[in-house]
């Protein structure tokens, strides 16, 4: 929107000293016309603005209009583009530039690149290597239905493949375990309940607006099904070691004579799990409990008469 565009540029100004019209442009993305429209529009609304030309130049605001530069200190300003950064494997960016520009904008002059190299010295991305299917779009729906307060409808599908049409004010987004839910009021059940959203199907934005809710203490101490585990032991060849260390600690991997590994680790004792541990192949086998050996060998005859002839 044209506003938070001309907020974050003023607080970009605050900062800094001058700024070109082709940084703000590309900054921004939007042309250079329409930045030359946003710093007349600033000007009109009384604050002044001074500019320059030549190597250098560039507008910026009078030195006697600018507040207080150490508003954040160095480290907070850090935390805050980190934040944001990491945001943005999960929304599209375009919705942050705007945020990130007045995170940037509280930056003095002199620690300007130095914050943003501390910035990125770390990075989380949810997001998978190989594509994201529906999930961006379901998401964007749901974080405009947070900030407009307006009712959601989806189908919702089951494990057992039960399917229902909800409506639903949502309270958050939630994401837990590497993977995201929508937590809000389900008026179908008339309870606050949790939604995986990889199961939401045919999102639509309602017209109808809601009050803002609390959050009830409750949709924190929820359990979700894959939460109910158990014990499982495995024995892994020796490739697999760092990503099983990765997954469940070194604490709970021991070696198993030469080129092999004894894992223990606490999962849910059900098809997903299985599918999991199928995955690695040979080089893993589940030796306990006899639940999930049961569970993988059901699995593995299904997927071998699809082969068969």
């Amino acid at each position: 929107m044209k506003i938070d565009r001309l907020i974050a540029i003023i607080m970009l100004l605050m900062e800094r000293d001058t700024v070109s019209a082709a940084e703000l442009a590309e900054m921004f993305e939007v042309s250079l016309r329409t930045i030359y429209r946003d710093v007349e529009a600033i000007g009109k609304a009384g604050i002044p603005i001074k500019s320059s030309t030549g190597p250098g130049g560039g507008v910026g605001i009078m030195d006697s209009y600018k507040m207080e530069k150490r508003l954040f200190s160095a480290s907070d300003v850090t935390a805050l583009l980190m934040g944001l950064g990491h945001m943005q494997s999960s929304f599209p960016s375009d919705k942050l530039v705007n945020t990130l520009a007045k995170v940037r904008g509280m930056m003095p002059d002199e620690d300007y690149k130095k914050l943003e190299l501390k910035a990125s010295q770390i990075k989380i991305d949810v997001s998978p290597w190989h594509g994201r299917g529906i999930l961006p779009q379901t998401m964007e729906i749901v974080r405009l239905a947070l900030d407009q307060q307006r009712v959601i409808r989806f189908c919702y599908g089951t494990r057992k493949n039960i399917v229902s049409t909800r409506e639903v004010e949502p309270c958050r987004l939630l994401l837990k375990d590497m993977n995201w839910y929508l937590q809000g009021f389900c008026r179908m059940r008339q309870d606050y309940r949790t939604f995986k959203l990889p199961r939401m199907k045919d999102v639509c934005l309602l017209e109808e607006e809601f009050e803002l809710h609390d959050i009830p203490e409750s949709l924190d101490r929820i359990r979700f099904d894959n939460e109910v585990k158990e014990t499982i032991k495995m024995r892994i060849d020796a490739e697999l070691w760092d990503e099983m260390m990765g997954y469940y600690g070194e604490g709970n991997i021991e070696p198993d004579g030469e080129g092999h590994y004894l894992v223990t680790a606490r999962l849910p004792v059900e098809e997903s799990t299985a599918r999991m541990l199928v995955g690695y192949c040979d080089h893993c086998v589940c030796l306990e409990p006899e639940s999930m050996r049961k569970l993988i060998k059901e699995l593995l005859e299904r997927t071998s008469t699809l082969y068969s002839d």
